[in-house]
This record gives C-alpha cells, structure tokens and sequence, in this order.
C-alpha cells in the first residue's frame, strides 16, 4: 500500500463522483412552497394573505401529522424500509405526480386571480400528505460519504437559491410557469433514478449492537411489537439517542426554520433577500472546503472550524452601528451560519441513516416533525404579532442566544477532550513524527489491522472501529466521525475487546503491534 493511502481513506475524503442528477434537488427545493421565499412570491399573489396563507398554514400542518405518523410506524415496525418496497413504490409514485399537480394547480389559480379558502386549504393538507414519500426518495438518492452529501447539497441549495431568486424578479405569468416546470422537475423525474445500494452495517453488525443497554440507542426489541407502552418507551430512548448524536446542528437548523418563517432581514439592496443571499454564501463555503485534500475526517472540519468561524463572522458584523455598509452586509448574511448549519444537519442526517443504527423512515420523520413545529411556530409568530412591531432585533436575540450555545458548546467538547483519559500518547506520539514516518506507519498498522480482522472475524464496522482504536482515538471521537451514537460506539468496542479476548487498551494496542 502506498504511503498515505491509509491514513486519507480513515479521514472519509474519498474523491467525489460526478452525479449530475442529484443536482435536480434544486428544482425541488426552489419549487418547495414551505421554502420562505417561494411563500413570499404566492403572498405576491394574494397580498392579503389569505387563501395563500391558508395553503401554506395547512400544508404545514399536514406535513407535520404525516411525518408523526411516520415516525410513530418506524418505532413500531423498526425493519420498515420506506416506500422503497413493491407495495411501497406505486404509493411513493402517486404522491409525487399528486404533489406536482397540486403546486401546478396552486400556482395557476392564484395567477387567476382565484379565491377560495377551503380549496386551498384542502389543496394544502393535500400537497403537505404527498410531500413526504418525495422527500424520503431524495434522501435515498443522496445516501453516500458525509463529504459527499455536503457537496452535493451545497450545489443544490446555491443552485436553488439562484433559480428562486431569478423567479422572483420575473413577471407573474413567466413566474407561474417557472414554478410549475420546477415542481414537475423537482418531485416526478427523481422516480426514475434507480437507488444505488448503500453501504449499511452488515446484519452482523446490527447483531453487535443489539445488546445495548436501555437508553443506549437505535431502536430495541421486536420489530413487530404491538405494545403501545413498548413503543413509545423505544421510541423515546431512540430520539434521545438520535439527539445525542446531532442536537447541535439540528437546533441550528430548527433556529434556521423558525427565523425564515418569522421575518426575513432585508435590506435595501433592490430585490436581494438575506435568504438567497446567506445560502448562496454558505453553499460556496461549503464547496471550497469539499475541494480541500485534508488528512482529517470532514466532519471535524466543518464542525470544530467553518462553523464556529462564520458565526464569529456573523456576530462581528452584526455588531457594527445600524445603517454602516458592515451592518448592512451583516444583515444580508445573517443566515449564512444558519444555512451552513441546516447543511451540516442535514447532511449529517443523511449520515446517520446511511449509518444504519436509526432506520431511514425514522431518521427523515424525526428531523421533517422538528422543523414542521419550527416552522409552524414562526409562522404563528409573525401572525399574532402587531404590524407596527419590528421582529428583527427579537429574533437577533434569539440568533444569537443560538450562537453563545455553539461557543459553549465548542468549549465544552474542547475542555472534556482534554480532561480526557483516552490515548493521549497514542496521539502525542503520532503527532511528534515526520508526515512520511507517520504516512509509511499506517500504512503498516493497517495491513496488522487487517490480518487480525480475518483471523478474528470482525465485522466490517467493528474493522473500522479498531482502525481508530488503534490509532490512538477514544469512543467519543469515533461516534463523531461515524455519525453513530457513543453508547454504540462503546457497544462495538466491547465487541472487539470480546472477540479480540483482551481488557484494556494496552493490551489492544500490544496485540496489534505484536502482529506480524
């Protein structure tokens, strides 16, 4: 093996594939009504408010509904694959034509100049049941590699971005025919993509783990359990788990759907929203670092690194005097960090379904329920909230209450890492060679790692697992990095140790140099 080889595929960076058609998620999300924006342009429509605002209330509370209800038959049936199955591909199929239809039809009645109430709200409970199978098939097509989802959905959300804010400064009838083309694009043609196979834990794998303790995590017991009591304890330990692994970029993004929702920090930059402008500059961010060759994991990078330095960004530009040129670019970026975060979520999401401790089904519902009630609860907000008020320093409080969580945070993970007794002289040793002594090895402790894989018959996640272990890192750095939650991470250790038939970390680490 070459020198280096090891050591770039254990930091997750392996080159990116070009696939083209997972680009088309622009049209998705440009199209999307629940996207602010695309509400602010059928506003346009219907200035005062209603049905547009009923649509867009009702087609909340339908998603919101659809997803408790995915979610509550995940935790029940956890070996449900989705719609994915031969039963499940006609319902998937019939969701997306009819949530086409229904974003064709909405647009052409309120270009029409059309009103009635209950049609558009019924169009919306409509639009909000069919738009989860829509998303699920998304998200099925982005199961791969975290830097990969990142790049790809960074590429989608400038892209979908760009396309929303093009349709916005065009004409009534070229934008109503814009949405719909988008809408068509966005949910019908993703059905004729096949789904690659994704790489999940091997059955052995989701064996180890079957022991965890209770509150430990992903979800136990019978797949079929009728108990309600049995479910709703497993399912409450499986979000508390799934919290445990994410709460941090999920609660950005939660934050990021509450604000757009509320109020939008415009400024007078012609038709600019800070929307498009803050997700375009997330996306180019996030783009940048995906073009970098690193020899650490991806994920550490964007979490320890780009999003604490553009919400440090983001606080010193808010800060300058209102109405200087600084202040005005700070309120056109002020979702900037908040869109870098909905990426490093939702990505990260994406991760952990590929994962495969929490089924995809659960995964998706779990994060789609949270940001339907964040949603929900912005749009409340800017409804009871008095004309003559102004949102904007409410919600700065609320952003950057968000921001001292994320530093503290920070801190924490900073001081607990140093308090520490996990491998510090693995690290230290490591840290104190030359890159190609450090390179050559690697690139031996992975041929050692390998033959006492075979010998032991280890499976192909505790084989990584042991990659790290010996390599210095503890349980809570590779739960990290593997998007899994600790309680699994130690869960498989113990597995390895059992298997290995050794009692600490030295004796791991003996056992392994020893190899020949």
């Amino acid at each position: 093996m070459a020198n280096g080889t090891y050591l770039n595929r254990l930091a997750a960076q392996p080159p990116i594939r070009f696939r083209p058609r997972l680009l088309l998620l622009a049209a998705f999300l440009a199209s999307a009504p629940l996207y602010p924006p695309n509400s602010y342009l059928m506003l346009r429509f219907a200035p005062n408010v209603s049905p547009a605002g009923d649509f867009l209330f009702a087609m909340l509370l339908s998603c919101f509904a659809t997803a408790l209800a995915i979610l509550l038959f995940s935790a029940q049936r956890p070996s449900w694959p989705g719609f994915e199955t031969r039963k499940g591909r006609p319902i998937a199929t019939g969701c997306a034509w009819t949530y086409a239809a229904v974003l064709v039809a909405i647009w052409i009645l309120l270009a029409a100049g059309y009103r009635n109430v209950v049609l558009f709200a019924a169009l919306g409970v409509t639009a909000g049941a069919c738009m989860a199978p829509v998303i699920m098939r998304w998200v099925r097509l982005y199961l791969m590699d975290f830097r990969s989802v990142m790049f790809y959905g960074a590429i989608a959300c400038a892209s979908s971005s760009a396309v929303a804010w093009i349709v916005s400064l065009l004409s009534d009838p070229f934008a109503v025919a814009a949405e719909g083309v988008l809408a068509i694009t966005g949910s019908v043609l993703p059905l004729l993509f096949g789904i690659e196979k994704c790489t999940h834990e091997t059955d052995e794998d989701a064996q180890s783990v079957s022991g965890i303790e209770n509150g430990g995590g992903g979800f136990t017991g019978s797949p079929d359990a009728e108990s309600p009591s049995n479910t709703l304890t497993g399912l409450a330990s499986s979000l508390r788990t799934f919290l445990s692994i994410i709460w941090v970029p999920l609660l950005g993004f939660l934050v990021c759907s509450f604000m757009m929702a509320a109020y939008s920090f415009d400024a007078d930059v012609g038709a600019g929203r800070s929307e498009y402008t803050g997700a375009i500059v997330a996306s180019a961010v996030v783009v940048a670092l995906c073009a970098m060759r690193l020899k650490s994991p991806f994920v550490m990078l964007i979490d320890r690194l780009a999003v604490p330095a553009c919400v440090a960004v983001s606080i010193v530009l808010g800060s300058f005097p209102t109405g200087t040129t600084l202040f005005v670019a700070g309120a056109m970026l002020v979702y900037a960090p908040l869109a870098l975060l909905s990426l490093f979520a939702l990505s990260s999401l994406v991760a952990m379904a590929e994962a495969g401790e929490f089924p995809l089904p659960f995964v998706f519902s779990a994060a789609f329920l949270l940001s339907c009630a964040a949603s929900l609860l912005g749009m409340t907000v800017q409804a009871n909230v008095p004309p003559d008020v102004n949102l904007g320093p409410y919600l700065w409080v609320v952003l950057s209450s968000y921001f001292c969580i994320v530093v503290v945070h920070l801190g924490f993970v900073a001081w607990q890492q140093a308090c520490s007794t996990d491998d510090p002289d693995a690290l230290q040793d490591a840290g104190m060679r030359n890159e190609g002594e450090t390179d050559t090895l690697h690139a031996l402790q992975h041929e050692r790692i390998v033959t006492l894989a075979n010998g032991y018959a280890l499976t192909k996640r505790e084989r990584e697992i042991l990659q790290y272990l010996s390599l210095g890192y503890g349980s809570v750095y590779i739960s990290k990095t593997l998007f899994i939650s600790d309680n699994t991470a130690r869960t498989h250790i113990r597995n390895i140790y059992r298997k290995l038939d050794v009692s600490s970390r030295e004796e791991l680490l003996s056992l392994v140099n020893g190899m020949k």
